[in-house]
């Protein structure tokens, strides 16, 4: 089980660094990282949706 968990997990940067927090600061801090790096992906989602958002209405106002 242990194998298939480390070979299914992508370790990028965000993965290293949830990773290196859970090493040096313990379980909690590492899943607070993780909490923290998921909030940040979410709000540039956010911020990209919304932008694109505003431009297609900008689009349709001003060309039809």
């Amino acid at each position: 089980m242990a194998l298939g968990v480390m070979i299914s997990a992508p370790m990028g940067a965000v993965g290293m660094l949830c990773l290196r927090q859970c090493i040096y600061n313990g379980m909690i801090m590492g899943m607070l990282a993780g909490l923290a790096c998921a909030l940040a992906d979410g709000v540039y989602a956010a911020i990209a949706a919304f932008g694109f958002s505003k431009i297609e209405y900008i689009l349709q106002t001003h060309i039809t």
